[in-house]
């Protein structure tokens, strides 16, 4: 093997801090200033922690040895536990329970190598427990990955899966070359110790960076979501659960043109609840909301597939009935007003009723131009009577149906 890259373990060990530390700064500073999800900065956190260990190790010929070794290895074996705490926090698993089996297993772990450490072992002996321990602790975060159902659907994920995977395997080749050397020169000159710690580095590169792709496909998932629910309250009438006006003036024009391709009529239906302002008062403006809403669920059930209906504002409704000819459009107005007396009802039981003005909508004609006979046929069913429908022809005078 060609040992030549990898034989001076201290400039890879000086290179490794340096990685850690310049990751855990950037995500860090990714924490504080963007919308990240929850456990980022404890991913941060791992980082540091791990580079600030490395460093403090170094710094033992400088410092008392045993403190700064017992320092050092216990902030080594908290990174990965500090990680599967960032991942139980960004995929809502994360509980009292889970914290205090971490915090179990981080102990035992550094119990194990501490034990060693004051038994006066052997460094091979506390190399391959603090080897075993990594091997454990990152175990553990591929075995959590395993049960989080969105990992077959994160390729992120599943990359973090594997390098972690892959940080278990490093550590224990590490642990099994620990126990095969003699001496400490061995140690700091040993190209596999030497290239693990490399790879190392590289992995958590790795890492790290589909950290960020995950976070990044959440963010824009949650943008989606929230757009689509931001398209939906403008589109649809909040009380009623009907199209917005919005929507139906966005929507009209679409229908219009695939009608015009098909050669197929339309008829636009303006509804107003009778006296409903006389229902506000009498009885309040939540029974006043209760009838529009038992008057959307009428709309809905008068209806067909294909037909359009909104809440233009206050007790006025619209509907434009597709492929519908105005004779038609007759016949189903009949049956909306007699539906509507039958199921809709004031609190005192007293039957609610409604006035329709329809017209036919020509294939190249506004709404601007069809609603004012539509709106004029409405002021005729009313000063007929109420509860009835009236109908305004493109041209002629408005008459009843």
């Amino acid at each position: 093997m060609d040992t030549s890259l990898i034989s001076d373990s201290r400039s890879l060990l000086l290179l490794s801090i340096a990685i850690y530390l310049t990751l855990g700064t950037f995500m860090l500073l990714m924490w504080r200033t963007r919308r990240v999800q929850a456990g980022f900065g404890i991913w941060a956190l791992s980082d540091l922690v791990l580079g600030a260990s490395l460093l403090l190790l170094i710094a033992r010929q400088w410092l008392p040895m045993m403190p700064t070794a017992m320092l050092g290895n216990a902030g080594i074996l908290a990174a990965p536990v500090l990680v599967e705490w960032a991942l139980r926090r960004a995929l809502d698993r994360d509980d009292a329970a889970a914290r205090r089996a971490m915090l179990l297993n981080w102990a035992a772990v550094y119990l194990i190598w501490l034990t060693a450490l004051l038994a006066d072992s052997t460094l091979q002996v506390r190399s391959a427990c603090n080897a075993a321990g990594m091997v454990w602790l990152n175990l553990r975060i591929v075995v959590f990955l395993f049960t989080v159902p969105l990992l077959r659907q994160s390729l992120s994920l599943q990359v973090i899966a594997l390098l972690h995977g892959l940080f278990t395997l490093l550590h224990a080749v590490r642990g099994v070359r620990s126990m095969q050397l003699e001496s400490l020169d061995f140690f700091t000159r040993d190209p596999w110790l030497n290239g693990t710690m490399l790879a190392a580095a590289m992995v958590m590169i790795g890492r790290d960076m589909s950290l960020l792709c995950f976070t990044h496909a959440r963010i824009e998932a949650e943008l989606r979501d929230a757009q689509a629910e931001l398209l939906r309250r403008a589109n649809e009438d909040v009380l009623t659960g009907l199209g917005s006006r919005r929507y139906f003036e966005d929507t009209l024009p679409v229908m219009q043109a695939q009608a015009r391709r098909q050669h197929l009529p339309q008829t636009l239906l303006l509804i107003d609840v009778d006296h409903f302002k006389a229902i506000n008062d009498r009885f309040g403006h939540q029974a006043g909301d209760r009838v529009l809403v038992a008057l959307a669920g009428v709309l809905r059930h008068i209806g067909r597939n294909g037909d359009l209906y909104a809440r233009l504002g206050g007790d006025e409704f619209v509907l434009l009935l597709h492929d519908c000819s105005a004779d038609t459009a007759g016949v189903i107005s009949r049956r909306l007003t007699d539906a509507v007396v039958a199921h809709v009802r004031k609190p005192d039981g007293t039957p609610v009723s409604v006035s329709i003005g329809y017209t036919p909508l020509l294939p190249y004609e506004t709404l601007q131009i069809a609603y004012p006979r539509a709106d004029h046929a409405l002021y005729a069913a009313k000063a007929g009577g109420r509860g009835c429908a009236v109908a305004a022809p493109p041209n002629g005078p408005v008459h009843g149906s």
